[in-house]
Parts: C-alpha cells; sequence; structure tokens
C-alpha cells in the first residue's frame, strides 16, 4: 500500500472510531436512506413549552432590536466588513452567552429557542450567525462546558458570556481538516505547567477579532494520554494580551471574498495564523 493510501486508511479508521456506537435516538433522515419511513419520529412534532416560548419570543425582540440599531446588513455584503458596535451590542444583550449556564453569567437558554434565535438572526444578516453559532459551538464555550475543568469553566465561561468571542483553529495548509493528518503540535514543558505549540493554521473562523481560541493539534504520546487531537485554549496577540504572546503568536492576513463575489456569508471572519516559534500556553 502506498504512502497516500495509506494515510487516507488513517483518516477513515479514526473517523470511523469517532461514530456513535450506540443509536437512541435513531434519525429520520438515515432511516429514509435504509427504505423505512419512520413517521412516529417526526409526528406529532413537539411542541414548545409556553414560558420557554415566551422567553424566546422575547430574545428573538432584542435580536431585532439590536441589529437594527447597530448594522446595516446590505453594507456587511458589500463592504465585508463587520461593524464593531454591533458585537459589542450582541455581547452587552447576552447573545454571545445563549448556551453558557447563569452559573457563569450567561442566559442558559435551551437548545429550542437558541436554534429559534440564531435562525431568525440568520434572516436577517446570514454573517450574525456565522459569528454567533461559531462562537458557541465549535468555538470554546461547548467543549469546555462538556469536558473543561471547574476551574477553566469559572476562569473563561464569564468572559465569553460578556461578549469576549471565541475562535476555531483546525485547517491547516496541505492538510485541510483532517485531524489525522495534523501537523500542528502541542508539547508539555518539562514543569508540566505548559504546552508549547508549533505549528499553522488556515480559515480560523472568527480569527481575526477573536479573544479566546481553541486550538487542535497533536501532542506526542504519553501513558496517561491517548493518541488524540489536544484541545488547547490561549489568548489571541491582540493590543490587550500578555507580550509573550505577541512575540510567539503570528496573525497573517484576513481573508474576504473578492470584490463582486457573490459570497453567501458577506463579513465571515477567517484569518491565516502561525506558531512559528514555541508558543508557551498554560494548561488551564
Amino acid at each position: 500500500m502506498q504512502v497516500a493510501d495509506k494515510e487516507k486508511q488513517k483518516s477513515m479508521d479514526l473517523a470511523e472510531e469517532s461514530r456513535e456506537k450506540e443509536w437512541i435516538y435513531p434519525s429520520f433522515i438515515a432511516e429514509m436512506f435504509k427504505g423505512k419511513f419512520r413517521w412516529d419520529l417526526v409526528h406529532p412534532f413537539p411542541l414548545q413549552d409556553p414560558k420557554d416560548k415566551e422567553r424566546g419570543d422575547q430574545m428573538m425582540a432584542k435580536a431585532k432590536e439590536v441589529l437594527e440599531r447597530t448594522l446595516d446588513p446590505d453594507k456587511v455584503d458589500q463592504t465585508y466588513e463587520y461593524p464593531k458596535e454591533a458585537l459589542k451590542g450582541l455581547g452587552e444583550a447576552g447573545f454571545f452567552g445563549m448556551k453558557i449556564s447563569p452559573e457563569y453569567g450567561g442566559l442558559g437558554l435551551s437548545q429550542t429557542n437558541y436554534s429559534r434565535i440564531v435562525a431568525y438572526i440568520g434572516t436577517y444578516c446570514q454573517s450574525t450567525a456565522t459569528w454567533l453559532s461559531a462562537h458557541q459551538s465549535i468555538g470554546v464555550p461547548q467543549p469546555l462546558k462538556m469536558m473543561g475543568t471547574e476551574e477553566q469553566k469559572k476562569k473563561y465561561l464569564p468572559r465569553l458570556a460578556a461578549g469576549e468571542v471565541s475562535a476555531f483553529a483546525l485547517t491547516e495548509p496541505g492538510v485541510g481538516s483532517d485531524p489525522a493528518q495534523m501537523k500542528t503540535r502541542a508539547e508539555p514543558t518539562p514543569d508540566g505547567k505548559f504546552f508549547l505549540i508549533n505549528g499553522e493554521k488556515l480559515w480560523i473562523t472568527n480569527g481575526p477579532d477573536a479573544d479566546i481560541l481553541i486550538v487542535m493539534a497533536q501532542t506526542r504520546p504519553n501513558p496517561c494520554w491517548t493518541r488524540r487531537a489536544a484541545r488547547c485554549s490561549t489568548k489571541r496577540a491582540s493590543r490587550k494580551s500578555v507580550r509573550r504572546f505577541r512575540r510567539s503568536w503570528s496573525i497573517g492576513k484576513t481573508r474576504r471574498p473578492p470584490k463582486g463575489s457573490r459570497w453567501p456569508i458577506g463579513a465571515g471572519s477567517w484569518a491565516c495564523t502561525g506558531f512559528p516559534t514555541d508558543c508557551c500556553v498554560s494548561k488551564i
């Protein structure tokens, strides 16, 4: 088997290992592919609890007010620039903390209301829906809620709920979004207090304006770890960041669509960035 074929098989094996082993809730579409029309999975359609729906309606009305006051969606599509005042307004209104528990300063909305609100915002400005959904799905809050320590949650979730933007760094040059082929490495320091990250990332969603990133990297084999992609969060090298990060983290150019093109997301925020030298990141 050639090297390329081995690498391809390696990626396919990783994908297969990640599949859900037990399907507690069958998929309506998957069942249709099997020739089974599972009407019982979609009917009767579940109705939202009236009180929960009322809260969602209130947040949708607030979203309408914030967006109409701070954002012109046509201008966003024409200029490919997203106004800072819109991000600030959305943060102050709590929209960056929709899925974060009130215990950590978030709104603690139900998944139904979160989906309704993001869908509604998308009807006004799809770029805004992308900012918010990336922040709360592939960004830092969700994996932190699922796998973070209590110390990490108390440190980061209140900041994220208050409007600090999170980003997701997976894609790499020549690799794409295949975790099995990632070249970025996260090596622990001898004292075990930090990780040193070296590598290069492309198409970091929300990257240019993010305060906290989730970075996918390979870790070296260790008796205490499984061989997996490590999720490490750190601060962006902005004016407010610690100097050591400014020295070790370089932000490349922000990617925008060509003038005159018809992209579905006019002001999606993606960055080319790199960790060309040892980027020191605390484990916490």
